[in-house]
C-alpha cells in the first residue's frame, strides 16, 4: 500500500462499482508498466454511477489503444483526488485545472493532454424566481460542490469583487455533485447554485427548463490529465496521442464534450494560479466538516 493509506476511493471498473465503491489501488508497477493495469484517477465533480457512464467510452479506447487494462478511479472529494494524485495512487489523473498546475509545478507531474474548450462558471437560479444581483444573495445560500472546487473559488473571489463575504453575507453550502446543488435550488434550500458548463450541462437548461443562468462567472480551462512523475517519456507520449485521438462514440452521453484533446502546457494555466494559490493554502489545513448530498441541518 502507499502513503495515501485510509484514504477513500471509489473505483469504476469495466462497468462495475468494484468492492461497495471503495478499493485501494496497487501503485508503482501500473505507472511504469505497459502490461499491468493503468490506474486513471477522475475528478469527483458529479455521482460516481454518473462518471461511470460518461467515462466508459474513454476507458474503452485507452484500452484498445494502450493495449492493456485500464481501471477508473474516483475520489471522496477534491482534497482526496489531490492526495492521492500526489501519493501515486493513480499513473494517470483527471485533475481540474488548478490542481493540474499544482502537480506540474510543485510535484513533479507531467502534463498530458487538456481539452481545448474554454469554460465558464455560471450562476444558476430558479426562472420563476430569480434572485437580483448581487444584492438579492446577501442573507441567501448559494449551493456548490467542494470547497477546493474551481467553481467554488471563482465564486468566493466574483462574491468579493461585489462586497459579499462567503460565509459571513452569503452561505455557500459545499454538496458531493452538482445535481444534489440543483436538488437544493429546486426546493428552496438554496437561491441559486454554482457550476461550469460541463457540470451543468446535465441539468438540461433551456427555454423550457425551471433552471436557468441568471450570471457568468468567469472563463476557465476545463481539466487536465496528468502523469505521475515515475511515468517514462514514452509512455506519456502514448497516453497523450491515445487521448487526442479520442472522440466519444454516437450515443455517448452528451455531457462528455466533443471538443477534442490537444497537448498541455504549464502556461495554459496561467490564468487559473490565484486559484492554485488558494488551494495549496486549504491543503496544508486541515479538513473541516465532510461533504454531503443534502442541505437540510
Amino acid at each position: 500500500m502507499n502513503a495515501a493509506a485510509g484514504v477513500r476511493r471509489r473505483a469504476v471498473i469495466a462497468g462495475l462499482l468494484v468492492g461497495g465503491g471503495v478499493v485501494r489501488a496497487q501503485t508503482g508497477s501500473s505507472a511504469t508498466s505497459t502490461t499491468e493495469t493503468l490506474q486513471v484517477g477522475l475528478v469527483p465533480y458529479i455521482s460516481t454511477r454518473t462518471l461511470l457512464g460518461l467515462y466508459e467510452p474513454m476507458r474503452k479506447h485507452l484500452e484498445a489503444e494502450l493495449q492493456r487494462p485500464v481501471q477508473l478511479f474516483t475520489a471522496a472529494d477534491f482534497r482526496a483526488l489531490a492526495e492521492n494524485t500526489r501519493n501515486d495512487a493513480y499513473a494517470l489523473a483527471l485533475l481540474p485545472a488548478h490542481i493540474a498546475r499544482i502537480a506540474a509545478a510543485d510535484w513533479g507531474h507531467t502534463l498530458v493532454a487538456r481539452s481545448s474548450l474554454i469554460s465558464e462558471v455560471q450562476l444558476v437560479a430558479l426562472r420563476v424566481s430569480p434572485p437580483d444581483l448581487p444584492i438579492g444573495l446577501r442573507g441567501k445560500r448559494i449551493a456548490a460542490i467542494d470547497p477546493l472546487s474551481l467553481t467554488s473559488l471563482v465564486l468566493d473571489r466574483w462574491l468579493a469583487q461585489r462586497g459579499l463575504v462567503s460565509d459571513r453575507d452569503v452561505e455557500v453550502v459545499h454538496l458531493r455533485s452538482i445535481g444534489s446543488a440543483a436538488l437544493a435550488v429546486q426546493r428552496g434550500d438554496a437561491v441559486a447554485l454554482v457550476g461550469a458548463i460541463g457540470q451543468l450541462r446535465d441539468l438540461g437548461l433551456g427555454e423550457t427548463a425551471d433552471l436557468v443562468k441568471i450570471a457568468t462567472l468567469a472563463e476557465i480551462p476545463t481539466p487536465v490529465f496528468v502523469a505521475h512523475p515515475v511515468v517514462p517519456p514514452a509512455e506519456v507520449a502514448l497516453w497523450r496521442r491515445a487521448l487526442i485521438g479520442f472522440i466519444p462514440p454516437d450515443g455517448a452521453d452528451k455531457a462528455l464534450s466533443r471538443t477534442p484533446f490537444v497537448p498541455a502546457q504549464l502556461s495554459d494555466l496561467d490564468s487559473v494560479e490565484r486559484y492554485a494559490q488558494a488551494v495549496r493554502r486549504l491543503l496544508r489545513s486541515p479538513k473541516t466538516e465532510p461533504l454531503t448530498g443534502d442541505t437540510k441541518r
